[in-house]
């Protein structure tokens, strides 16, 4: 018996989905039977999606349970997870626990697939003037608020204010960052 898993995609971001593929060989000589996988799920960080394959996966046991697998043939399960977690690495593990028969080469019997998630910001940003109706030559308050409600620090943001320079006269700015009148963009 031979075990591999592999990962749709190894950098997935934060809220995405993944397909693990675990592939159980079996390289003979005899049929197997009762074959037993765990590959359970860090419900930390991955939430259980769906699955598909032959045999049953228990998803909060993490068993893969197969009645038989042929001589010189393959399985597969097919486990779609979400990420429910940023800026961190997932390793996912699959064991070959257990079989009827007797499996003479046990080092290709254990599987792990790492992903590496990036960090995640999730930015709004609202504008708002202290007069939407003001007349010529009047002064108004422009404010733009933009709050992170992500896992982590938003880092070089670039906010473009939308202000056009040609009607309107810069006088002064406060707050965090750098403002640039004449491009309307704050860093």
């Amino acid at each position: 018996m031979k075990l591999s898993q592999y990962a749709s995609n190894y950098n997935p971001n934060y809220l995405k989905y993944v397909i693990f593929t675990l592939k159980m060989d079996n390289n003979g000589p005899n049929t197997a039977n009762n074959v037993t996988i765990s590959h359970l799920l860090n419900h930390n960080h991955l939430k259980w999606i769906s699955d598909e394959g032959k045999g049953s996966y228990n998803h909060i046991t993490g068993i893969w349970s197969v009645q038989t697998i042929e001589n010189g043939t393959n399985i597969n399960l097919h486990v779609v997870a979400q990420i429910i977690a940023s800026n961190i690495n997932i390793t996912s593990n699959a064991i070959y626990k257990s079989g009827l028969n007797i499996d003479p080469n046990i080092s290709n019997n254990m599987t792990s697939t790492t992903l590496k998630i990036p960090p995640s910001a999730d930015i709004s940003i609202t504008q708002s003037a202290s007069n939407y109706n003001p007349k010529n030559f009047h002064n108004i308050y422009i404010k733009i608020k933009v709050k992170n409600q992500g896992h982590n620090d938003a880092q070089n943001l670039t906010i473009n204010s939308g202000l056009n320079p040609d009607l309107l006269k810069y006088i002064s700015c406060y707050g965090n960052g750098n403002y640039n009148p004449k491009t309307g963009i704050w860093t």
